[in-house]
């Protein structure tokens, strides 16, 4: 109801779970940009919250890949979330598989 905070991005980190959850695929996404845009304004991740919203933002977009709607930019975030996954050492064949169903 306050559409001045709709661009928070904390409150659009906090959102990013409820909002898979809930089946909001593209909210996901859309949520996931306002984070990723913000991040050189002073709001700070880590790295486990970056490759958080990564994972999310990519689920989502091929979620809506699956359902037959495109999301611009579903592959971005698996290519985020696949990189990000190589960074910290961890395995991303998840990840890969998930992009190449999507590329």
């Amino acid at each position: 109801s306050y559409s001045e905070l709709r661009n928070t991005p904390q409150l659009n980190f906090a959102g990013i779970k409820p909002a898979y959850d809930q089946g909001r695929y593209a909210a996901v996404v859309n949520r996931a940009n306002v984070v990723w845009k913000n991040l050189d304004k002073g709001y700070r991740l880590n790295n486990t919250d970056r490759t958080f919203v990564a994972e999310f933002a990519c689920r989502a977009g091929v979620q809506q890949h699956l359902q037959g709607t495109e999301s611009g930019d579903h592959e971005k975030w698996c290519q985020i979330w696949v990189d990000r996954l190589r960074h910290e050492g961890k395995d991303a064949t998840e990840a890969e598989n998930l992009l190449e169903q999507v590329e």
